[in-house]
Protein backbone atom coordinates (compact mmCIF):
# COMPACT_ATOMS: atom_id res chain seq x y z
CA UNK A 1 0.00 0.00 0.00
CA UNK A 2 2.89 2.16 0.81
CA UNK A 3 4.02 2.07 -2.76
CA UNK A 4 1.08 3.81 -4.00
CA UNK A 5 2.35 6.72 -2.46
CA UNK A 6 4.85 7.46 -5.13
CA UNK A 7 2.25 7.12 -8.15
CA UNK A 8 1.60 11.30 -7.04
CA UNK A 9 5.16 12.13 -7.14
CA UNK A 10 5.39 10.50 -10.90
CA UNK A 11 2.93 12.54 -11.92
CA UNK A 12 4.68 15.48 -10.69
CA UNK A 13 7.88 14.17 -12.33
CA UNK A 14 6.55 13.66 -15.54
CA UNK A 15 5.41 17.22 -15.80
CA UNK A 16 8.35 19.12 -14.20
CA UNK A 17 10.30 16.93 -16.71
CA UNK A 18 12.50 14.87 -14.55
CA UNK A 19 14.02 12.46 -16.63
CA UNK A 20 12.73 8.57 -16.58
CA UNK A 21 14.64 5.80 -15.26
CA UNK A 22 15.26 3.66 -18.27
CA UNK A 23 18.53 1.56 -17.40
CA UNK A 24 17.45 -2.27 -16.66
CA UNK A 25 19.77 -2.58 -13.33
CA UNK A 26 18.11 0.67 -12.04
CA UNK A 27 14.48 -1.11 -12.25
CA UNK A 28 15.98 -3.87 -10.42
CA UNK A 29 17.22 -2.26 -7.37
CA UNK A 30 13.82 0.03 -7.23
CA UNK A 31 12.16 -3.61 -7.07
CA UNK A 32 14.41 -5.07 -4.63
CA UNK A 33 13.98 -1.79 -2.70
CA UNK A 34 10.20 -1.77 -3.01
CA UNK A 35 9.52 -5.39 -2.20
CA UNK A 36 11.92 -7.39 -0.61
CA UNK A 37 12.18 -5.31 2.78
CA UNK A 38 8.80 -4.36 2.72
CA UNK A 39 7.52 -7.87 2.56
CA UNK A 40 10.53 -8.95 5.34
CA UNK A 41 9.32 -5.94 7.63
CA UNK A 42 5.85 -7.06 7.17
CA UNK A 43 6.19 -10.86 7.47
CA UNK A 44 7.86 -10.14 11.02
CA UNK A 45 5.83 -7.47 12.21
CA UNK A 46 2.77 -9.95 12.07
CA UNK A 47 5.15 -12.68 13.96
CA UNK A 48 5.91 -10.73 16.37
CA UNK A 49 2.20 -10.03 17.48
CA UNK A 50 1.81 -13.37 17.40
CA UNK A 51 4.20 -12.69 21.11
CA UNK A 52 3.68 -9.17 21.72
CA UNK A 53 0.35 -7.66 22.42
CA UNK A 54 -0.78 -4.85 19.53
CA UNK A 55 -0.34 -2.08 21.64
CA UNK A 56 2.99 -2.69 22.81
CA UNK A 57 4.11 -3.73 19.06
CA UNK A 58 2.71 -0.62 17.98
CA UNK A 59 4.94 1.35 20.96
CA UNK A 60 7.94 -0.58 19.38
CA UNK A 61 7.49 0.53 16.11
CA UNK A 62 8.18 3.69 17.84
CA UNK A 63 12.19 2.80 18.31
CA UNK A 64 12.37 2.84 14.79
CA UNK A 65 13.94 6.16 14.43
CA UNK A 66 16.07 5.45 17.41
CA UNK A 67 17.80 2.57 15.92
CA UNK A 68 17.93 3.99 12.29
CA UNK A 69 19.58 7.24 14.15
CA UNK A 70 22.15 4.67 16.24
CA UNK A 71 22.96 2.19 13.39
CA UNK A 72 23.99 5.40 11.38
CA UNK A 73 25.86 6.46 13.81
CA UNK A 74 28.04 3.15 14.77
CA UNK A 75 27.74 1.55 11.48
CA UNK A 76 28.25 4.73 9.02
CA UNK A 77 30.16 7.43 11.03
CA UNK A 78 27.29 9.82 11.62
CA UNK A 79 28.13 12.34 13.59
CA UNK A 80 25.18 13.25 16.05
CA UNK A 81 25.09 16.48 18.04
CA UNK A 82 24.91 16.93 21.95
CA UNK A 83 21.57 17.96 21.18
CA UNK A 84 20.92 14.77 19.30
CA UNK A 85 22.03 12.80 21.07
CA UNK A 86 19.89 14.46 24.28
CA UNK A 87 16.73 14.11 21.65
CA UNK A 88 17.90 10.42 21.09
CA UNK A 89 17.85 9.80 25.72
CA UNK A 90 14.34 11.40 25.78
CA UNK A 91 13.17 9.54 23.13
CA UNK A 92 14.37 6.52 24.84
CA UNK A 93 13.33 7.47 27.90
CA UNK A 94 9.92 8.42 27.15
CA UNK A 95 9.68 5.09 25.19
CA UNK A 96 10.62 2.76 27.95
CA UNK A 97 8.15 4.45 30.27
CA UNK A 98 5.21 4.01 27.99
CA UNK A 99 5.75 0.68 27.87
CA UNK A 100 6.86 -0.09 31.88
CA UNK A 101 3.33 -0.58 33.69
CA UNK A 102 3.36 0.88 37.12
CA UNK A 103 1.01 -2.28 38.21
CA UNK A 104 2.50 -5.61 37.10
CA UNK A 105 -0.85 -7.52 37.80
CA UNK A 106 -2.18 -5.07 34.92
CA UNK A 107 -5.61 -3.56 34.58
CA UNK A 108 -7.47 -7.33 34.17
CA UNK A 109 -6.54 -7.99 37.23
CA UNK A 110 -7.81 -5.75 39.69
Amino acid sequence: MQGLTVIPLAVVALVVGVPAVTEVAAWGVLLYIGLIPTAVGYLLYARGLRHVSASTASLLTLFEPVVATLLGVFLIGEVLSPVGWVGLGLAMAGLAAATVTADPKGVADR
